[in-house]
């Protein structure tokens, strides 16, 4: 037992060291912009990560209750219908070149992947080349929703694709209405309504560890503290 600890703590701090960051950016709470002035909407938090080892990348938004579920086309709770995403290291992904956008559709919780094109509409889907089918990969629960992808192929095509470092640029639009069709071979309609915005650009984002090395890092911390109170 003592020996598989101490490989543990050798094995843990190998990984530490060897391991590239996770990235991550958190802000809220705040509104989202918006053209009407009959209906307002608001957000809680947003969060986005990047883990550089695997390409895993996530967005999470928690809405803010005060939304009104009656815009919503059927009424269930506050979180967006569908919407696009883009995002960039660093300025604003509008305009951007090498980019990927991502579309996200409650109902049926996919998120498909193009090319951006870098015009400020929704329409890249019509343009430019499909990158990917990520079935499931949009869930939400009761006022919080994520989408959740590994965008390794995405970021082995496109210079950009889906990725950020020490500094972020966001594009995400959510919608509120509308309707979004498509399957795994891509999206045949997307009728966006009553969409928001969320545009930023050069935000800092901070290098957190990753689950499985805080774990084997915990696992050495407690072989060391061992063998450190058998050597007393």
């Amino acid at each position: 037992m003592k020996n598989v600890l101490i490989s543990l703590a050798l094995i843990a701090g190998a990984v530490a060291a060897s391991a590239g960051p996770v990235w991550e950016f958190s802000t809220g709470p705040g509104n989202f912009g918006d053209n009407s002035s009959e209906y307002s909407y608001g957000y809680d938090s947003i969060t986005t990560r990047y883990d550089t080892n695997n390409s895993d990348f996530t967005f999470e938004v928690d809405y803010a209750g005060s939304n009104n579920p009656d815009v919503d086309i059927d009424r269930r709770n506050d979180t967006a219908r569908n919407g696009w995403l883009v995002v960039n290291v660093g300025g604003n992904p509008k305009g951007e070149d090498g980019l990927a956008i991502l579309y996200f559709d409650r109902p049926s919780g996919n998120v498909w992947a193009y090319e951006y094109n870098g015009a400020n509409s929704p329409n890249s889907w019509a343009t430019r080349n499909f990158l990917g089918f990520f079935s499931g990969a949009y869930t939400t629960s009761s006022s919080v929703s994520t989408i959740s992808i590994n965008a390794s192929i995405i970021n082995s095509t496109l210079l950009g694709g889906v990725q950020f470092g020490e500094s972020v640029g966001i594009w995400f639009h959510p919608a509120f209405g509308g309707r979004l069709i498509g399957d795994s071979n891509g999206i045949t309609r997307f009728d966006a309504d009553r969409t928001a915005w969320y545009d930023v650009a050069y935000r800092d984002a901070v290098n957190v560890p990753a689950p499985a090395t805080l774990l084997l890092m915990g696992l050495g911390l407690i072989g060391l503290g061992m063998r450190r109170r058998r050597r007393s």
